[in-house]
């Protein structure tokens, strides 16, 4: 869910769940987009997740009219830090838009006369 925020800026919460088999894993989370007034940045992203029970993650991203790049880290507050029960990680990320929107069929307006 995004929310655009008077200064250009923007808030976006979200809610993962994962389910694997009789594993199931679910976070929630929230990242601030700051605006960046550049041709080639459009925001620089900061964030946190908790996964419930388990680890919270922070998040710092980049992101422009055609990528987002962003890398988190768990960092685990659970009592089980084992290697072979942990989900411990770290993630860069890289996507990439193909379309973007002003490249979208635009809507059909309807004109209703009375």
């Amino acid at each position: 869910m995004y929310f655009n925020l008077a200064n250009h800026n923007q808030l976006m919460l979200s809610e993962i769940s994962e389910m694997q088999g009789q594993n199931s894993i679910h976070s929630i989370g929230a990242v601030y987009k700051i605006s960046v007034k550049d041709k080639n940045l459009r925001s620089f992203n900061v964030g946190l997740w908790e996964r419930f029970g388990d680890a919270i993650y922070p998040y710092i991203g980049l992101e422009s009219e055609r990528w987002i790049a962003g890398l988190t880290y768990d960092v685990v507050t659970s009592g089980v830090k084992t290697a072979s029960n942990s989900v411990q990680s770290m993630e860069l990320s890289f996507a990439w838009q193909f379309f973007s929107a002003k490249h979208l069929p635009k809507p059909i307006k309807r004109i209703i006369q009375y």
